[in-house]
Order: structure tokens, then C-alpha cells, then sequence
């Protein structure tokens, strides 16, 4: 996530065997997103600008929701 790009949603469920609502909590997520912090698009998740500057925050934030 640390790169504009993001992660592309199909690597990401080739890395964890999981959907992205099926490896985040999707209440955070949806949190992230309502807060303009991180976007996903029919491809990939990516944090926003605002996102990048609290990176480590959010990734703290979907780490800690896991499922």
C-alpha cells in the first residue's frame, strides 16, 4: 500500500487464498474508505494521499481487524 498502485486485488488473493473481505474485517474497511484513507477499485485496494501520510496507522488499523 505504500506505493501510489496499491495491491492488485487478484495478487491479494493469491497471496492469502482469501477475498479482501474475507482477509479484512469489512466494518474497517468500509471505515478506511468513508474516511478517505484507502480506495478499491474493480482491481486493487490503494491508499488515498491522506492514506499514505497515516500509512502506518492504517495498516495498524486492518491489521488489527483481521478475520
Amino acid at each position: 500500500l505504500r506505493l501510489q498502485e496499491g495491491v492488485r486485488l487478484v495478487r491479494l488473493a493469491r497471496e492469502t487464498g482469501r477475498s479482501l473481505e474475507g482477509t479484512f474485517n469489512p466494518t474497517v474497511l468500509s471505515d478506511l474508505i468513508e474516511e478517505k484513507y484507502l480506495e478499491i477499485t474493480d482491481t486493487a485496494i490503494r491508499a488515498t494521499a491522506s492514506g499514505r501520510q497515516r500509512l502506518n496507522a492504517v495498516l495498524a488499523a486492518l491489521l488489527d481487524a483481521r478475520l
